[in-house]
Formats: C-alpha cells, structure tokens, sequence
C-alpha cells in the first residue's frame, strides 16, 4: 500500500507541476501578445497623427 500511495503522491505531484507550467506560459503568452497589440496601437496613432 506504501508503494501504491507514493506512485499516487508521485503522480499528483507532476500533474500540478505541468499545470503550473502551462498556466505560467499561457500567462507570459496573453502578456507577450497584449504588449504587441498595445505597441502597435501606439505606432500607428503616432505615425497617422505624424501624417496628418
């Protein structure tokens, strides 16, 4: 029973390590894209207001 528990505490263990890890990247992943639309947003303000 021992052994059988300790696969069990093994198992549970990397599920949430992998969980974590998916969350983190997800999370640097909508940052990354939310600066690359916030960057380009500010570009063309600028360069159509530079235009006008």
């Amino acid at each position: 029973m021992r052994r059988s528990s300790r696969v069990v505490v093994v198992v549970v263990v990397v599920v949430v390590v992998v969980v974590v890890v998916v969350v983190e990247i997800v999370v640097v992943v909508v940052v990354v894209v939310v600066v690359v639309v916030v960057v380009v947003v500010v570009v063309v303000v600028v360069v159509s207001s530079r235009r006008k």
